[in-house]
């Protein structure tokens, strides 16, 4: 895998990590570590960093694709469902039916991010 780059829109810890682990390097816990993370200073600046991790992760992801997960995928599968289900609601599909999977998907994201 290429060096980390500086490319990268976000998520270069992510990549980084990934090249550590695919070395084979052991990852252990040190109390004398310390990393400091800045919150966002406002709801805009958040949703900035939002939109760019994205990007970040789906650059991470074609420099290592193995590094692929199935969590990573669903947004993009409930996108595709409800697009579908969107199409079978003129046939006769209850709306409850149609959007539950993306309903139960809304409520452990927020319940996450609460």
């Amino acid at each position: 895998m290429p060096p980390v780059a500086a490319h990268l829109v976000c998520a270069e810890e992510n990549a980084l990590l990934a090249e550590l682990r695919s070395n084979g390097e052991q990852m252990r816990y040190d109390p004398e570590l310390r990393v400091s993370n800045a919150r966002r200073a406002s709801l805009g600046a958040f949703a900035s960093q939002m939109l760019k991790y994205g990007p970040g992760r789906g650059q991470v992801i074609a420099r290592q694709p193995r590094g692929v997960r199935p969590a990573y995928l669903a947004p993009s599968l409930l996108l595709l469902y409800l697009a579908l289900m969107l199409l079978l609601l003129g046939v006769g599909v209850p709306m409850v039916a149609a959007t539950a999977p993306a309903s139960l998907y809304a409520i452990l994201v927020l319940g996450t991010a609460a």
